[in-house]
């Protein structure tokens, strides 16, 4: 059990960046960079089902069910289809806190 708490830290303190982002639904999805060991750099994936979206500070993260992700910059295709995705995911996360 304190080993799972560790390895959980550890995962929050090297979050892998999502650029060019997107959600299908359930999870993010996008170009992944600096993932420990799983991914190349610049390769798409499809994240575990998306909790939540916050910020910390400046930095817009996106918490899935197995890891947390840096999320830089939302896919242009994507904002075109959904104006304003950030702001939705954003009061989302809050209603669902509520």
């Amino acid at each position: 059990m304190v080993l799972h708490h560790l390895l959980r830290h550890l995962g929050e303190i090297m979050r892998p960046t999502l650029k060019d982002w997107g959600f299908d639904g359930r999870s993010l999805t996008g170009k992944v960079y600096d993932h420990p060991g799983r991914f190349e750099d610049g390769k798409f994936i499809r994240t575990s089902s998306l909790q939540e979206v916050f910020y910390e500070g400046d930095t817009l993260v996106g918490r899935c069910k197995s890891r947390e992700y840096v999320l830089d910059g939302i896919d242009p295709e994507y904002e075109v289809q959904f104006p304003n995705a950030i702001n939705r995911f954003l009061r989302r996360s809050e209603d669902d806190k509520n």
